[in-house]
């Protein structure tokens, strides 16, 4: 698993996320998962959004959900230096949030 790297810039916009394969700046969102889940629900809402948005409801237990407990996101990117296709992973778990790179995938 890769660090969560930013450019040195700080400003307006906030700051750039540098793609985990190659430290390139140029990463493009491709599609949002958001997983809606009260504290140890047995049901998930899941949706999707890309170039269409889908939302189901899915069992906690077979769900990609990253957070164990609560709510959670994953964030798709590819990225313009190379053919990565990394995945920004946003969960909450007992009062925390936290941020980490799934699987580095390539196309």
């Amino acid at each position: 698993m890769s660090t969560i790297k930013f450019d040195g810039m700080c400003d307006d916009l906030g700051q750039g996320l540098l793609c985990p394969s190659c430290g390139g700046g140029y990463l493009h969102h491709e599609a949002i998962d958001i997983f809606e889940r009260p504290e140890d629900a047995d049901v998930i809402l899941h949706t999707t959004a890309g170039d269409t948005v889908t939302s189901k409801l899915e069992p906690a237990d077979r769900s990609e959900n990253p957070s164990p407990r609560r709510h959670g996101l994953f964030i798709t990117f590819s990225c313009e230096g190379c053919d990565a296709t990394p995945i920004l992973d946003i969960h909450q778990h007992k009062g925390g949030t936290f941020l980490r790179w799934r699987e580095c995938l390539t196309q």
